[in-house]
């Protein structure tokens, strides 16, 4: 088994960012077509179904995604982490953020009284959100003695500027129909997204692979 080292962290931090901006664009893009085909939300309670769904959609796909390109390196740190469990659970942690997220939408009041507070309910809302992913995989990684407080701490932490810069990336999406330059648009959104949670988990694993060790 490799000890820690910067290559360790390095690759860490680009399979995370690489399956975060893959799982990021691919869930954007399918729900904005799906929203595309169906001309739109639809009434009243059905409505709330759909967002529901649609969300648990978007999050399973970026969760998987994410839990899959994480586990080719987890593996290597943390034994016994099977990828069906890993995948799962980054899945679960996923929809579930998501709906969180979404359905937190429509009670942001429009406009907002200045955009510092825009900008504080984005780096509040990744706090609970990245706790939510991270509580889902630290229940795997207790099963196998692994960081799991560390991780759900790390991954409060480090969605929190996470999400603020892919909400930026948003905003530069044209309305309408998703072009090519609109997914690449996603996808850069998603890599910005990925770099500071991907930082602060590689930091855990690290340290936690430091300490296994021994001096």
């Amino acid at each position: 088994m490799q000890g820690p080292s910067h290559f360790e962290l390095r690759r860490w931090i680009a399979v995370t960012i690489v399956a975060e901006t893959l799982g990021f664009a691919a869930a954007m893009g399918l729900g904005r077509g799906i929203y595309a085909l169906l001309g739109g939300e639809p009434p009243e309670a059905a409505g709330v179904l759909f967002v529901v769904g649609l969300s648990a959609l978007a999050g399973v796909i970026e969760g998987a995604c994410l839990g899959a390109g994480q586990w080719r390196v987890l593996r290597s740190v943390v034994s016994g982490v099977k990828p069906g469990a890993w995948i799962a659970a980054t899945a679960t942690g996923g929809a579930l953020a998501w709906i969180l997220g979404m359905s937190a939408g429509p009670h942001v009041p429009s406009p907002l009284p200045a955009p510092w507070i825009g900008a504080l309910a984005l780096v509040l809302s990744g706090l609970v959100l990245g706790a939510v992913l991270g509580g889902a995989q630290a229940i795997v990684l207790h099963r196998r003695s692994g960081p799991s407080g560390r991780w759900v701490v790390a991954n409060a932490i480090g969605w929190m500027p996470g999400l603020l810069c892919v909400y930026l990336g948003l905003t530069l999406v044209p309305q309408g129909p998703l072009t090519a330059g609109g997914f690449v648009i996603l996808g850069l959104g998603g890599a910005a997204m990925a770099v500071s949670p991907a930082l602060a988990t590689g930091l855990v694993l690290r340290a936690f692979l430091t300490a296994r060790r021994g001096p």
